[in-house]
């Protein structure tokens, strides 16, 4: 960060998806976009807060973008969260066309992007500098059956009792839930 330190804490990312999942459920219903979380109970990760919210928000509003060409009743959004042990992961798929294979390759690169003239293409580009601060990474493909996914994997928060954040943080659990 150019001005001062980032605070590193430890970051709940369900929460984080829940909150940007809701604060662009008008747009989603506007645009008739389906989202479907899959949300595991996961343990906190090891970010900025803010640069969490961002991310999030960031790749979901790619994944509403993409659906821009795709039938009004097939577009759709899955975000996932999985606990692996080593690490969270965040995954977004959506049902669009798909990453254009001749830009997959430079998908991370500094104005590489698949929108109209006018647009600068650096959110993916920041993204992934700012998760790589963190021990993160981030992936972009596409998936065999459409649409395009990515996957961010982030580092446990240290300090986190092995199993206290995987146990219900939440009174509603969100898991296949339709938003």
């Amino acid at each position: 960060d150019a001005g001062g330190e980032t605070e590193t804490v430890a970051v709940n990312l369900r929460e984080t998806v829940e909150d940007i999942v809701a604060m662009t459920a008008p747009l989603m219903r506007e645009r008739s976009v389906t989202v479907e979380l899959a949300l595991d109970l996961v343990p906190p990760v090891r970010c900025e807060r803010s640069l969490a919210h961002q991310l999030v928000l960031n790749l979901l509003l790619n994944a509403n973008d993409a659906l821009n060409e795709t039938p009004r009743d097939r577009r759709r959004i899955r975000l996932q969260l999985r606990d692996d042990r080593r690490a969270v992961r965040l995954i977004v798929s959506d049902s669009g066309p798909g990453i254009d294979p001749t830009i997959l390759p430079h998908l991370f690169d500094p104005f590489v992007t698949t929108k109209p003239s006018g647009h600068a293409g650096l959110g993916l580009a920041a993204s992934r500098a700012s998760i790589a601060h963190f021990g993160g990474r981030i992936e972009g493909r596409n998936d065999p059956a459409g649409g395009a996914v990515f996957e961010v994997a982030l580092a446990v928060a240290p300090d986190q009792p092995a199993d206290a954040a995987r146990s219900p943080e939440h009174a509603v659990d969100l898991k296949d839930r339709h938003v």
